[in-house]
């Protein structure tokens, strides 16, 4: 994907929860030919259609499912991607008795095993 920011995904799923621009506008706090420009936008960049109307109503496209699995999926990781840097803020993890900004995850209890690499031993 060229170009496509996470607030296109953002709007995208929300009109695609709703299946309809003016509720997904209304929903994101925006206009409806903001939220009708960042669909376009997508459009171009991926080359499909992500939506099909037909009289008043719009519907997705099998592009636009595909789009949806993966927004999910994106959403998924970002939220366990935000989860596990919660559980370090406020925290120094030590390898070698030393704060290891590099390989934090590494505690060795003592410079014999130099697991860090920031201590020769």
């Amino acid at each position: 994907m060229k170009n496509i920011t996470l607030r296109q995904l953002v709007v995208f799923k929300t009109v695609a929860r709703h299946l309809h621009f003016t509720r997904a506008a209304e929903a994101l706090g925006t206009s409806q030919p903001s939220v009708f420009m960042q669909i376009k936008q997508i459009e171009d960049n991926l080359g499909v259609a992500l939506f099909e109307q037909i009289g008043k109503r719009i519907y997705l496209t099998e592009a636009g499912r595909e789009l949806q699995r993966y927004g999910k999926e994106i959403n998924r990781q970002l939220a366990e991607a935000e989860t596990a840097l919660d559980r370090r803020k406020g925290s120094v993890e030590v390898c070698c008795g030393w704060p290891s900004p590099r390989r934090p995850s590494i505690s060795c209890r003592g410079c014999s095993r130099n697991l860090c690499g920031d201590i020769q031993a």
